[in-house]
This record gives C-alpha cells, structure tokens and sequence, in this order.
C-alpha cells in the first residue's frame, strides 16, 4: 500500500508540472487512453464524448457509480439540458451506459447513477487488441536489434 501511495504522489507531482499545482487540486479524471483513440469506432460523438467525460469525472471507486445531475452536466457544457438527455440516450441505446433510476427520500426521483460496464465490456477487445499490436512491435524491433551471428567473411573496419 505504501509503495502505491509513493506512485500516487510521484505521479500528482508530475501532473501539477504540467498542469499547475492549483489545477491539480481541484482534481482529476483517469482516463483509459484506448476510449480516445477508439471513440469513433465505438460510435461516440463529440458531445457524447464530453458528456461521458463529465459523468466519469464523479466516478472515484468501481462499485460507487457516480450521479451527476443533468443540468449540472449541461450548464457546464453550455448546451441545452436536453441535449446531455440525448446524449445518454443514445450512449444507453448503444449499450455503453445504463441509467439506473434513484428515488429522493420524499420518494420523488432524484438524479440517475450511470453503470458504465457496458462501455468497459465493449472497451476491452479494442484494449486487448492494442496491447497485443505492441508486443508484437515490441519483439519485432528487439529481433530487428539482435546481432544475427557471426559472419566469417565481414570483418570489422577500424
């Protein structure tokens, strides 16, 4: 544990570099680079993009799913709250996200938790596929790299 906490810090500390350390302390979001780099594949608009991006913002633990509000989505973004409802809908259509419905304590509804397990699920191939392609690099350039063996008539020239 406390050699992640070391990683953890030492990994702040190179993001307050780039970022500024005030930037950095009002928090960030990890990222699996693999949801970028196969955005349109999974059929992810820009603005669908930037509404996930705003839901994974309150994601902090896997079995805690975040609830950001609507509004508070869309007044960030500067669109139209049914725009961010759009959004969603057709993220959930695709299967990458679930709304799952969450009652107010006077039993009226209050904002939706989103399960993005569907979108792990449909990240993974893409990943393992990746990780894949750079070991295979990987290797290619270390053969490419290795001497081949001795070559009686080549000499070396000094």
């Amino acid at each position: 544990m406390a050699a992640t906490k070391k990683n953890s810090q030492d990994e702040i500390k190179v993001n307050e570099k780039k970022w500024g350390k005030p930037a950095v302390e009002n928090g960030w979001t990890l990222l699996p680079n693999i949801l970028l780099e196969r955005q349109a594949v999974l059929g992810i608009n820009a603005t669908e993009i930037n509404v996930l991006l705003h839901i994974l913002k309150h994601w902090w633990q896997a079995d805690n799913l975040p609830f950001p509000e609507m509004n508070t989505i869309a007044q960030a973004m500067g669109v139209s709250r049914s725009t961010v409802q759009r959004s969603i809908r057709r993220m959930e259509g695709a299967g990458l996200i679930q709304r799952i419905a969450r009652k107010a304590a006077n039993g009226g509804n209050t904002s939706n938790k989103y399960d993005f397990s569907g979108l792990v699920k449909h990240l993974e191939p893409y990943a393992v596929d990746e990780l894949k392609k750079k070991k295979t690099s990987k290797s290619e350039k270390a053969k490419r790299l290795t001497p081949k063996g001795n070559h009686p008539g080549l000499k070396v020239v000094k």
